[in-house]
């Protein structure tokens, strides 16, 4: 980050000949013949303090900025007037002006009015609004590189005067036509001597930066959503409720809320205390619509968005859906942001497209800013022709759809279960585990005990129909304890304290436990649900991209290839486990061979029942896993593969040109068809002149912010705008599945009375936390002042 220095403009200031020297010539031999090596960074910030501090600052020979030392350069009138810069820049003249940008001075165009002959005779004046550029989607950006000189009425691009003069009047003498200002400076800023001057100002900025940061201390609260009443509300009774517990505790040490509960509190009906529970809901409304109205502000702010829907039944068996909006900030941060919770009645794609469009007026945000859609994969979301997303896109036709990358994953395990009936049989017996032991507390301690001759072992845990991450930890639980669930098992059987039927259960469950198939399985998918858990958890960050997605499937499809032609590894480590040493099929199985016309007189197919085990379970379920990987992973190529050429350097010029027409058709009304090729081309020499080393040039969120800070957004508006949009688009909708934990923590059995207007608002307050407690509610108190209800203490 750099500071931007001001100066005194009464101040004395630094002095060399290298720079632009008065009454002296730059190019002065005698200058260089006293130079030195350079000293230390110490030094330079020792320079620049004095500059700052207006300090006057005679550099010698000796010193960093290379010169005679005896001329002195008014920094702070040069910084003022541009006009005044001399023809020849010197490196120290540059960075100074790098990291003290010049005035833009546009507080003084007032005295810019000029009086023009011609057909038109008018007088004519600069305008506040050529000091902005108005991108075709209506994106307003300030042109950092314009100033004004008030004693020449002149404009000048410093940035160009800095690293690329040549005969344009805003490098050399000033612009002062006002009647063709604005194509102008439109044209300029399109040039490529310009696009020059704003990289090479960004890289010296960069690699030239010595302001230190400062450390900032971020404090982290969570709102945990406990209910504020109790019973009743009365002071002192043990059924009051959390908020006036608190405030009693608080009581013992505040003189004025001592004395204000003293003599208001317990009134009865009729006397105002301002602690009942009125008051306390009104303040939560004001506070919920404030935090609603930051998150809108920031999203309208930003321009586009992308939606994420998803429903859950509360504890009322009442249908709720979360909205949740993904969007880009000023920064370049990617945020996603619950706003609402609402009470559906109905599932039908055109049923929840009214909800949500009418939700979409209600806020006064324009659903043709959706840029981005993402659901579950269920037919009424995503269905081509009448879904959700198809009727999104009839009103935004650029709100691309993305399938939930992490609903997806899920779906693939699902199916590679459902392809084996071994595979369901060994879920169903990992199930039945747990169940046995869990269901009494005397097997259950019977397992602990067994379990803690092994450090590493885990208490078995539970398999789940859609969370994958349940099957892992259970797998991966068994597989730790293997040899010492068999132990007790054994134990169970044999207990003849136990009851027949306990036993009996015990002894099926040992000897399913010690077939090999059920130990090979076992470590298979302890190492492959492994690493489908990993990869599920990258996969529900907020901020994911699809950038990131792609190559997730890609290594995970990758991974599964490898356990296919590995069976020997998996059937070696099942053999360190208690199981018997041979597959229960110990007969050859013969595959009759079909009989057709053209056949041969080739004999039947035998398979043992190792190679039966290998063809029709163990294939199966990795073939299985590879093809839904690749048939969810190809939704998300065609996405990356519209974006793609924006992260890749050395691309072809034709490639180039290819690529961005393929957007511009899919964005006509956001970019500009006429400048997004050059600037494309511009952007790729800037990122290998600046980062050819640098692997986080190809991350769009790094790029995007890279833009932004070192101001140079003006000079690539289109890249900007399609950065934006493709960072906007959600690929998964686990943000909104996270809001459903915190309602669960705000509707609960014993505040499963409230109200939808409450419910709404104490779930924004809870999953928003983070707003919550940045805000400044100061005005609150205002507002609630003017309520009519309002009485005086």
């Amino acid at each position: 980050m750099l500071v931007k220095s001001s100066l005194n403009s009464n101040s004395e200031t630094c002095c060399t000949s290298d720079l632009i020297v008065k009454n002296s010539d730059t190019s002065d031999t005698s200058c260089a013949s006293t130079q030195n090596d350079p000293v230390s960074i110490e030094q330079v910030v020792q320079i620049e303090d004095n500059i700052i501090s207006g300090e006057k600052c005679k550099v010698d020979s000796n010193s960093f900025i290379k010169g005679c030392g005896n001329d002195e350069i008014d920094y702070s009138k040069l910084k003022k007037n541009v006009a005044l810069w001399s023809l020849k820049i010197s490196n120290e003249f540059q960075e100074f002006f790098v990291v003290n940008p010049p005035d833009q001075n546009m507080d003084k165009i007032k005295n810019s009015r000029q009086f023009f002959n011609g057909k038109n005779p008018k007088w004519l004046s600069l305008r506040i609004s050529h000091f902005f550029f108005t991108e075709k989607n209506q994106n307003k950006f300030k042109r950092e590189w314009l100033v004004y000189s008030e004693e020449f009425k002149k404009l000048y691009c410093y940035v160009c005067k800095l690293f690329y003069p040549d005969d344009d009047q805003l490098c050399k003498d000033g612009f002062d036509d006002w009647r063709h200002v604005s194509r102008r400076l439109t044209g300029h800023e399109r040039s490529i001597n310009h696009r020059k001057s704003v990289c090479s100002l960004s890289n010296r900025a960069m690699k030239n930066s010595r302001i230190d940061h400062d450390i900032m201390l971020q404090h982290k609260t969570e709102v945990e959503g406990l209910p504020f009443f109790g019973d009743d509300e009365k002071l002192n009774s043990p059924h009051n409720g959390i908020f006036l517990g608190i405030l009693e505790l608080i009581n013992e040490f505040d003189p004025f809320l001592s004395n204000h509960l003293t003599t208001y509190g317990n009134k009865g009906y009729g006397n105002t205390n301002y602690i009942s529970s009125y008051t306390v809901r009104k303040l939560i409304d004001l506070m919920a619509n404030k935090v609603l109205n930051h998150i809108l502000m920031e999203v309208k702010s930003a321009k586009y968005f992308g939606i994420i829907v998803d429903s859950t039944p509360d504890i009322t068996h009442n249908d709720q859906m979360a909205y949740v909006l993904r969007y880009v900030d000023e920064s370049g941060e990617v945020f996603a942001r619950f706003i609402k919770l609402e009470n559906i009645h109905g599932h039908t794609s055109e049923y929840l497209f009214s909800t949500i469009k009418a939700m979409f007026d209600k806020v006064g945000l324009d659903i043709k800013n959706c840029v981005g859609q993402s659901y579950d994969n269920a037919a009424n979301m995503s269905g081509k022709y009448t879904g959700l997303q198809a009727r999104i896109k009839g009103l935004s036709p650029v709100a691309t759809y993305v399938p939930c990358a992490a609903h997806s994953i899920n779906l693939v395990g699902v199916n590679a279960v459902s392809s084996s009936t071994t595979t369901v049989n060994y879920f169903g017996v990992v199930q039945a585990l747990y169940v046995f032991f869990s269901s009494s507390p005397r097997r259950w301690e019977i397992l602990c005990e067994r379990l803690k001759s092994n450090e590493c072992c885990l208490t078995l845990k539970s398999t789940s129909q859609t969370r994958w991450s349940a099957d892992a930890n259970a797998i991966k639980a068994l597989r730790l304890g293997y040899n010492e669930v068999l132990v007790a098992l054994e134990d169970i059987s044999q207990d003849l304290n136990q009851n027949p039927t306990t036993q009996n259960e015990a002894r099926q469950l040992l000897s399913k436990l010690k077939k090999k198939e059920t130990g090979v399985l076992t470590t298979v998918w302890n190492s492959i649900l492994q690493r489908i858990n990993s990869v599920n958890k990258d996969l529900q960050s907020s901020k994911i991209n699809v950038s990131a997605i792609v190559p997730l499937y890609t290594s995970l499809i990758d991974f599964i290839q490898s356990v296919r032609e590995n069976f020997t590894t998996y059937e070696e480590e099942a053999s360190s486990l208690n199981i018997t040493s041979d597959y229960s099929l110990k007969r050859k199985v013969k595959v009759p061979k079909s009989r057709h016309l053209d056949d041969t007189n080739s004999p039947c197919t035998d398979f043992t029942s190792r190679e039966n085990f290998i063809i029709n379970t163990y294939y199966v379920i990795c073939d299985k896993l590879i093809f839904e990987l690749k048939k969810r992973n190809s939704a998300y190529l065609e996405i990356e593969k519209k974006f793609s050429f924006l992260f890749k350097n050395n691309m072809k010029k034709s490639d180039i040109i290819n690529n961005t027409s393929n957007l511009l058709d899919h964005f006509p009304d956001d970019l500009d068809k006429e400048t997004f090729v050059d600037e494309m081309l511009q952007f790729q020499e800037l990122k290998m002149s600046l980062f050819s080393d640098d692997k986080t040039i190809d991350d769009p969120q790094y790029q995007l912010k890279y833009l932004k800070s070192m101001n140079i957004r003006h000079t690539f508006p289109n890249i900007e705008t399609v950065l934006q949009i493709y960072l906007t688009i959600p690929c998964t909708n686990c943000s909104s599945e996270r809001s459903f934990s915190a309602l669960k923590r705000v509707k609960t059995r014993l505040r499963s009375c409230l109200s939808q207007d409450r419910l709404d608002n104490l779930t924004l307050l809870t999953v928003e936390h983070e707003i919550t407690k940045q805000l400044s509610y100061d005005d609150i108190i205002e507002e609630f002042s003017k309520n009519p209800k309002k009485k005086s203490m």
